[in-house]
């Protein structure tokens, strides 16, 4: 028809979200599903969706940073998901220096990077997780749980490198995530993947604990 043209539709729902005990810094994640045209009645791509959000001085949210994967169609809807509970602490004033807990977190991260590359990433990565991970990785549902996540990761046997790039903390400084780049590559150094990442960090008894981990391939650049 003539004159006609598709409206294509991306729509997703948030199934949990995450705040600091400030509240100043949180997540949410949760499936997409995409229309070629908004009247189409079924979706033809899905995947799931990581969006870290931040309050801003006038009190209102805005995301800094948001990723995600593709998946196969889902069999069921998907489940929301309840992390253990956690009370806040109502008498807590204490303010931390922000610029000390972004550096604590980036060499944390660090940490993990350079465990990657000495003892895989599979055996480093669960020594760093809480036990309600969640894993995100391209063209496969996410794995959640530290079990779940190791069993997948157990499979692969490239050599990955992660290069942080930014990180942030909530005032609180038991929230904050880290995004970069990573490359894989195997025995020979050939570099067969590289892409963006992000982690969500949660302070567990003291310590940084991976909580959510997503890493999205760039498309390999065609050869001319």
């Amino acid at each position: 028809m003539a004159g006609s043209s598709k409206r294509p539709l991306l729509s997703w729902q948030p199934i949990f979200a995450d705040l600091s005990e400030d509240a100043d810094l949180g997540y949410t994640t949760g499936p997409w599903e995409y229309r070629a045209d908004v009247n189409d009645k079924e979706p033809v791509a899905f995947g799931n969706f990581v969006t870290v959000w931040k309050r801003q001085p006038d009190g209102s949210w805005k995301f800094v940073i948001d990723l995600g994967i593709s998946n196969p169609r889902p069999n069921a809807a998907i489940e929301c998901w309840q992390p253990a509970y956690r009370a806040a602490n109502k008498n807590s004033k204490t303010k931390t220096d922000l610029n000390v807990q972004r550096a604590t977190l980036l060499a944390r991260e660090q940490e993990l990077s350079n465990a990657s590359l000495k003892q895989g990433f599979a055996n480093a990565f669960n020594l760093y997780t809480g036990s309600a991970v969640r894993l995100y990785r391209n063209d496969k549902f996410p794995f959640i749980g530290r079990d779940a996540v190791k069993q997948e990761l157990a499979s692969g046997k490239a050599a990955i490198s992660w290069t942080p790039a930014f990180a942030d903390v909530s005032t609180s400084g038991d929230l904050g995530y880290v995004y970069g780049t990573y490359e894989v590559s195997d025995n020979a150094k050939t570099i067969s993947e590289r892409g963006n990442y992000m982690r969500i960090w949660k302070r567990e008894n003291s310590n940084w604990r991976v909580v959510l981990d997503v890493a999205n391939p760039v498309p390999p650049q065609k050869k001319s």
